[in-house]
C-alpha cells in the first residue's frame, strides 16, 4: 500500500521546512507528500525546492491538492488561480492535479442556486483548466466534496459532461457521506476513473439526535459527521477497498486525519488500521479467484 501524508502538511512545512516536512513524513511511514497551497510554496522555485527536499528522503509527490470554487463571480479570476497552481503542481513533480469544484460543508441555504444552475458553469471552468493542465503534462482529478458535485450519479453527469481525456476521480471515503451515499455506493460506478484516493473517515449521528457540539458538520439529510481516525468510524473500509483492488487500483492513499486526537498517534493509528483492512481486501479478493 503506498501512502502519502495530505493532512498536516501546510502547518509541518511551516514548522520544520521542506527538509524537515520530508523528514516527518518519513518518519511515519509515509511514500509520498500530498502539497496544498501554503506559505512558502507559491513559486515555481520554492516547489522545485520542495521536490528536491522529498527526493532527498526517497519521497515523491503523488497529487497536489487546492479547495477553490470554480462557481466564484469571476470566471476569469476563478480559471487563472487554478491555472497558476497547476503549474506549482507541475513544479513539484505531481502527475495529478486535484482540485475541489464548490467547496464547502454546510447545508445549502434558501436563495442559493440549484445544482442544475451552476452545472454548465463549473464544467466550462473546469474544462478551461484541464485543457491548460494539459499542456503542463497534468491529469486533473475531482473528489466527491460539499453538496453540489457530489454522489455517483451527480459525478458521472459531471465527467461526460466535462469529456477530457485528462481528467478522473480522486475517490475520498468519508466525503459522500455528507450526501447519503457509502464510500462502495460513491466508488463501485466509478472506479475506472479513480486514480488517487483520500482516506477519511467520520462518526455520525442521526439528525433526530440530540445537538451533538459545533465540531460536528451536518449532512445533506440533517444529519451530524464528525472527523475521527480511519477506522474509528462509520466508513466500510474492506468493502470500499475490495472494490478499488478489484477493479486494479495500485495507487496512493492520501491520508486526511482531522480529529481531536493527537496528529502524531491518530495518524499512525490511521496507517496501521487501513493497512490491516487493506490485508482483508486483498484476501477476499483472492479467495474469490
Amino acid at each position: 500500500m503506498k501512502k502519502s501524508l495530505f493532512s498536516g502538511f501546510s502547518s509541518l512545512l511551516a514548522e520544520r521546512g521542506a527538509a524537515g516536512m520530508a523528514a516527518y513524513a518519513r518518519k511515519l511511514g509515509f511514500e509520498g507528500v500530498e502539497p496544498s497551497p501554503s506559505e512558502g510554496l507559491n513559486t515555481v522555485a520554492e516547489a522545485e525546492a520542495l521536490a528536491r527536499a522529498l527526493a532527498d528522503e526517497g519521497l515523491c509527490v503523488p497529487c497536489f491538492s487546492i479547495c477553490a470554487d470554480l462557481f466564484h463571480p469571476d470566471e476569469t479570476e476563478a480559471v487563472d488561480e487554478l491555472r497558476h497552481w497547476a503549474e506549482i503542481a507541475a513544479a513539484c513533480g505531481s502527475p495529478y492535479f486535484h482540485h475541489t469544484l464548490i467547496p464547502g460543508l454546510l447545508p445549502r441555504k434558501a436563495g442559493e442556486p440549484v445544482f442544475e444552475r451552476v452545472f454548465d458553469t463549473v464544467v466550462r471552468r473546469a474544462a478551461a483548466v484541464a485543457d491548460y493542465a494539459k499542456t503542463l503534462g497534468l491529469v486533473c482529478l475531482y473528489e466527491d466534496q460539499g453538496f453540489y458535485f457530489n454522489g455517483a450519479d451527480r459525478f458521472g453527469r459531471f465527467l461526460a459532461a466535462l469529456d477530457r481525456d485528462n481528467t478522473g476521480v480522486c475517490a475520498d471515503f468519508g466525503n459522500c457521506l455528507f450526501v447519503g451515499e457509502t464510500a462502495a455506493q460513491f466508488i463501485g460506478p466509478l472506479s475506472p476513473l479513480v486514480r488517487h484516493v483520500h482516506v477519511k473517515d467520520y462518526l455520525y449521528k442521526p439528525g433526530s439526535a440530540p445537538f451533538p457540539g459545533p465540531s460536528w458538520l451536518r449532512t445533506r439529510d440533517g444529519g451530524y459527521l464528525r472527523d475521527t481516525i480511519p477506522g474509528h468510524g462509520v466508513v466500510d473500509f474492506p468493502g470500499a477497498l475490495s472494490i478499488l483492488r478489484g477493479a486494479g487500483y495500485d495507487g496512493f492513499f492520501s491520508f486526511e486525519f482531522g480529529g481531536p486526537e493527537p496528529f502524531d498517534a491518530g495518524t499512525r493509528e490511521a496507517i496501521a488500521n487501513l493497512e490491516y483492512y487493506d490485508g482483508l481486501a486483498r484476501h477476499t479478493i483472492e479467495s474469490h479467484i
